[in-house]
């Protein structure tokens, strides 16, 4: 599998935060479960780690406090692309939520 593309799988939890956009259109859920090696990879996929990824930003010097020294690129030129499409068209590249009961994963 390459892991750097966005997977689909279930996840009955991930039902929950969709549930607001169901009557008034497609919820699309996503899962960033990619960890920063940066404190000795205790971060885990904290909160914010995916914004870098999302505005495919990871090159930033700045950013390599979070990132680490090198980030994959190709998960954000991934994730970044899945965003753009989302914002133009309403559509990241996987199924609605409530049509499939499925959520898009960037691992890395």
């Amino acid at each position: 599998m390459d892991e750097t593309k966005p997977i689909q799988y279930p996840r009955a939890t991930a039902g929950r935060g969709a549930y607001a956009g169901r009557r008034r259109g497609s919820a699309f859920v996503c899962e960033f479960a990619w960890q920063p090696p940066t404190f000795n990879g205790r971060l885990g996929a904290c909160h914010a780690a995916e914004l870098p990824f999302v505005f495919d930003t990871v090159d930033e010097k700045g950013l390599a406090g979070l990132t680490g020294p090198t980030p994959p690129a190709e998960l954000a030129r991934d994730m970044h692309s899945a965003w753009v499409a989302f914002a133009a068209t309403g559509d990241p590249g996987w199924p609605a939520y409530f049509a499939a009961g499925v959520v898009g994963a960037f691992c890395g």
